[in-house]
């Protein structure tokens, strides 16, 4: 490996513990920093998340859908799916603040940023490729995560908000919405839509 690389990709894990994710409820200013999550702490918490679930749920899986989930796709995953935001910030929060009530319109900066850091190196295909998954809802290996995100997004409105009833209506918000995409995915593919019916 590329040592100029390998020393590059060490101050990106590194900064991944500092950068803040400011807009877990989509709150355009965020949240005061003791509040927030770092990119790396949300990132251990749903790789934790996902492999429990994934765990749990593989033999079911197998039984009734005959889909054999990837745990290692669903590690990878759930490492990287936030891990850009260590270089571009919270796009989430930044679109909801530039563009109220829209989709997020700022993923390419996420994107952007996990590129810059895996670029080059033999993991730079795998995640890539992930990410897209991820972005799409398209595999049963991104809904997992998905999940877990969710699942880890509601406690901290929960808790982190301090029990707020905007926080707590904004995360309920967003939970609904992930839900109806769950459900939607009948419609792009039969058994990824039994699988989300499933998870959810």
């Amino acid at each position: 490996m590329d040592q100029a690389k390998l020393g590059q990709f060490v101050i990106d894990a590194v900064a991944a513990k500092r950068a803040i994710k400011t807009g877990y409820v989509q709150m355009p200013g965020g949240l005061y920093p003791a509040d927030c999550d770092s990119v790396a702490g949300h990132s251990f918490s749903i790789a934790a998340l996902s492999m429990e679930i994934a765990h749990e749920i593989k033999e079911n899986m197998e039984k009734t859908f005959g889909v054999s989930l990837n745990l290692e796709r669903v590690a990878t995953l759930a490492i990287f799916h936030d891990y850009g935001e260590a270089k571009s910030g919270d796009p989430g929060a930044a679109s909801h603040a530039t563009y109220p009530g829209e989709a997020c319109r700022l993923h390419n900066l996420e994107r952007d940023g996990l590129l810059t850091t895996v670029k080059g190196g033999k993991i730079e295909g795998i995640v890539m490729n992930l990410y897209e998954e991820y972005i799409k809802y398209s595999t049963p290996e991104s809904l997992v995560v998905h999940m877990a995100d969710n699942l880890e997004g509601f406690e901290k409105a929960l808790q982190g908000a301090h029990r707020s009833p905007a926080f707590l209506s904004t995360g309920l918000r967003i939970f609904s919405e992930n839900v109806a995409l769950y459900r939607g995915k009948h419609r792009v593919d039969k058994k990824l839509g039994q699988i989300a019916e499933y998870l959810t």
